[in-house]
Order: C-alpha cells, then sequence, then structure tokens
C-alpha cells in the first residue's frame, strides 16, 4: 500500500494550488489509504406554439436532442481547457469525463499514474483530472480512472453487494465516506472510476470533514460522456 501512496502524493495537482490546499489532500489520501484497501487483478416553461412550431419542436426532439450525447456536440466541464491536454491523444482506450458539476469549477488539472508490475502497456496508465472548486475554497473533486483489467471494483476491501448504489443506464455504484473523503467508485465500458471529494482541512488537523449529499456525487458520475481527442476526431 506505500507504493499506491507514494503514487498518489506524487500526482498530486501542481500550482496554481496553494501549498496548504495541497498538503490538506496529502493528508486526506493517506487517511484514505489507511482505511481503505484496493486490491489489483456518472422551469418549466410555458410554451404556446401553432402548428408550424409544434411541428418545428418535434422535429428538434427527435431529431436535434439525441446528437447531443454525442461527442462533437456534448459539454465538458471545462471543455476548452480539456481540449488542451495532448497526453490524451494517446490513448486508444476508452475515457470518459463530466458533463455536469452542481459546483463552480475554478480550475482542472491533469496527472497520470502507472499501476506497477500490473501495467502492460501505456494504455493502462490511470488519468487523473482535478477540478478546484472556485465557491469552496480549497475543497477538490478528483476523477480517476483506469482500465477494469488491472483493478475490479469487486476488490475493494470495503465491497459489499448490499452496499452498491444503482445509478442510470444499469451501471452501480461503491460509496464510501470515512471522515475525511468521500468516494463513488464505479464501472463502465471496461473502464474503472473513482470520483473522490475531498473537503478543505488545515494542515496538521483530522477533524471530520462536512459529508455533501450523496446525490451531488451520482449526479456528476452518470454525466460521464466518451471522450475523444482532437486528433481522433479528425
Amino acid at each position: 500500500m506505500n507504493n499506491d501512496l507514494e503514487k498518489k502524493l506524487s500526482s498530486l495537482p501542481k500550482p496554481p494550488l496553494a501549498e496548504h490546499s495541497k498538503q490538506s489532500i496529502v493528508e486526506t489520501i493517506q487517511i484514505m489509504d489507511t482505511n481503505t484497501e484496493r486490491k489489483p487483478t456518472g422551469r418549466r416553461t410555458r410554451i404556446t406554439l401553432g402548428i408550424t412550431g409544434f411541428l418545428s419542436f418535434a422535429i428538434f426532439l427527435f431529431i436535434v436532442l439525441p446528437y447531443s450525447h454525442q461527442d462533437n456536440t456534448v459539454g465538458f466541464v471545462h471543455e476548452e481547457q480539456l481540449r488542451e491536454w495532448k497526453e490524451l491523444e494517446k490513448f486508444e482506450r476508452p475515457i470518459q469525463f463530466p458533463t455536469y458539476m452542481p459546483y463552480e469549477v475554478e480550475s482542472i488539472h491533469y496527472e497520470e499514474m502507472d499501476v506497477g508490475p500490473l501495467q502492460r502497456s501505456e494504455d493502462d496508465t490511470t488519468i487523473i483530472v482535478y477540478y478546484v472548486l472556485k465557491d469552496y475554497p480549497g475543497d477538490v473533486i478528483s476523477v480517476e480512472q483506469q482500465p477494469a483489467t488491472t483493478v475490479q471494483l469487486e476488490n475493494y476491501s470495503h465491497y459489499k453487494e448490499e452496499k452498491l448504489i444503482e445509478m442510470e443506464n444499469d451501471v452501480h455504484a461503491l460509496y464510501l465516506f470515512n471522515g475525511a473523503m468521500q468516494m463513488l467508485s464505479w464501472e463502465d465500458d471496461g473502464i474503472l472510476f473513482d470520483l473522490y471529494y475531498i473537503g478543505a482541512r488545515e494542515p496538521g488537523k483530522r477533524e471530520q470533514v462536512e459529508e455533501v449529499p450523496i446525490e451531488h456525487l451520482i449526479q456528476i458520475a452518470e454525466s460521464f460522456q466518451p471522450y475523444h481527442s482532437q486528433a481522433k476526431r479528425r
């Protein structure tokens, strides 16, 4: 577990995160790794329409809206910055990112982490994205994704089938809150996702952080959509 911790610590966001924010995340991850072991293997508006307007609206619903789920029209969180990451172009495996956040995001940061002896190729690399929240200084949402061939949900030490949460598209997620961090994990399209909400804490203090509504994490998880880099779209 020490090797896993070292890799996580080395993958912390780079500036502009403040030093005290990074230290808080370091300590929180240490607590999470102590308690969680991973074993290898997501207004109503009144509209008055005439016949012509109604037909136009119906065409929009049945023809235009289905394409909004495709990558060329979906809006990812901080998509403009996301598209600047050339590192994503090397991956052949499926990649997904959230299209919704219930919080305003100030910036996002990209990191990679290998999985040690289990890594057969660069495509097995763990992708980590940090979403720094604007309205909650010091709070960070972290998303990790890696092939489910290297780590599986059933191998988590806190896994119990009765604890699984049913999400959209028959996807089941595993939830954990240990007082320092919230974690929602699920598998989709052969990829294992770990969504962390890391609350701000003063360095050196181990007080329990406030738990955000689990519904918020589920909303984020259910908003994930396939991502294709600019190079693959050409």
